[in-house]
């Protein structure tokens, strides 16, 4: 166990550190004539990514033998190919004194991207509090609702929730940002009461369509704050600002998400539940108001 914490806590560092450098990249990369498209890839690619992980774990642990050894040496192997392909990547920016003070980490939000991160931050929060909850209580929940449903049921609980936001997020990709955002908080809410109500009707109809709803709202609020966050960040600040988007998104991913586990065992997984549901209900209302509330500038 000691071994498995070391290892998922240098892979925390590794994913924050090369998420926001390549989403960085990809904004230095972009194509001036397309405006836009770096933002919205963005948006849609760790969720996208995340279906296609899940979606080939749960087939590993379905029919592969010894798939919890096998899916670490196919990630060896994707990241050994991928570490190849960032050495031969041209850098963006120009080397300069400093760079070991530049290592330092900070979180730094570009001004002109405050009031969008003030709009946008309980959705964020929301949304990626409620990924956090399918990633790690959604197996747990579909055998609640339904114990001898296969293995990988629980697994595709998961996949549902992802592979549907990566559609919502390239469906609302050229709609409004802020429009975007705000119905993405709005479809949180049913997804949530859906999920919650899952074991008392014995249904797991239920769980996946509510997974499904939030689902599409996790990706619209992805997509809608990002493309408000971003384009008001001068190039020296996009790195920093998509950074601090990542902290407040994988803190709001993993903490409430630990909480949940230990309120299941204390308290058992249907309290659990009930308490995230109504956590993630009153984040996204306060959004809602927030966002009703303030002028239509941001």
């Amino acid at each position: 166990m000691p071994a498995l914490i070391a290892a998922r806590i240098l892979q925390g560092l590794a994913t924050g550190v090369a998420t926001s450098a390549a989403g960085a990249a990809l904004l230095d990369f972009e194509d001036p004539e397309r405006p836009g498209r770096a933002t919205a890839a963005n948006g849609i690619t760790p969720v996208a990514g995340m279906a296609l992980g899940v979606l080939a774990a749960t087939a590993l642990v379905q029919y592969a033998p010894a798939p919890t050894r096998t899916v670490y040496l196919l990630l060896l192997v994707l990241f050994t190919a991928q570490a190849a392909a960032v050495l031969l990547t041209p850098e963006t920016a120009r080397p300069h004194r400093g760079a070991r003070h530049s290592l330092r980490p900070t979180i730094t939000i570009a001004p002109a991207a405050r009031p969008a991160m003030a709009l946008a931050a309980p959705g964020i929060v929301a949304a990626w509090a409620l990924g956090g909850f399918y990633s790690s209580l959604g197996p747990s929940l579909a055998r609640l609702i339904a114990p001898h449903a296969a293995r990988a049921t629980g697994g595709l609980v998961f996949f549902t929730l992802t592979a549907v936001a990566g559609l919502a997020g390239y469906a609302a990709r050229a709609l409004p940002a802020r429009t975007v955002s705000l119905a993405g908080t709005a479809l949180l809410i049913p997804g949530s009461l859906l999920t919650l109500s899952g074991p008392q009707l014995h249904s797991l109809l239920a769980l996946f369509v509510g997974t499904a709803l939030a689902g599409a709202g996790f990706g619209a609020v992805t997509q809608g704050a990002l493309r408000l966050l971003l384009p008001p960040a001068a190039p020296g600040e996009r790195a920093g600002t998509l950074a601090a988007y990542y902290v407040l998104s994988y803190l709001a991913m993993s903490i409430p998400a630990v909480l949940a586990g230990l309120l299941a065992n204390l308290y058992g997984l249907q309290t659990a539940v009930s308490l995230y549901a109504a956590t993630v209900i009153l984040l996204t209302l306060i959004g809602l108001i927030r966002a009703a509330r303030r002028p239509r500038t941001v």
